[in-house]
């Protein structure tokens, strides 16, 4: 099994934190333990609760870590719009970021959907198993 390293959408996940670190210094003082904060912390919980599902054998909580990752984006995604409407950031690096973190979405469904597809599967056959007698 792959580690969480080495999966493109935690990597990119993380390189956005790291872009929003860096963009949310430039906030007024007094929205870095506001705006910034709540920015800082949404982007960085993504691809942490991503990292704290991969591989897990339970695959609720494996799908639990996804649906946790999507909460986090999008909640990232709105405190960005916010940054912009306040003029904190341009209308160029709002698309930017909103660009980037479709992207993961679209990764990050994807990875649900095959996670809940399988799940029915395997419930589909261990239903199968009990009606065959032995």
């Amino acid at each position: 099994m792959t580690l969480f390293t080495d999966q493109t959408v935690y990597r990119k996940l993380c390189d956005l934190h790291l872009e929003i670190s860096n963009l949310t210094i430039k906030f007024p003082n007094f929205e870095m333990y506001e705006l910034g904060l709540l920015l800082r912390g949404t982007s960085i919980a993504a691809p942490a609760k991503f990292a704290a599902g991969w591989n897990i054998t339970d695959l609720n909580r494996h799908t639990d870590g996804i649906e946790q990752a999507l909460i986090d984006v999008r909640s990232t995604i709105h405190y960005l719009y916010i940054a912009y409407r306040k003029n904190y950031i341009s209308k160029k690096q709002f698309e930017y970021f909103r660009e980037n973190y479709g992207e993961c979405k679209k990764i990050l469904k994807h990875l649900l959907d095959s996670m809940q597809k399988l799940a029915k599967r395997i419930k589909r056959s261990k239903a199968l198993k009990r009606l065959i007698p032995k």
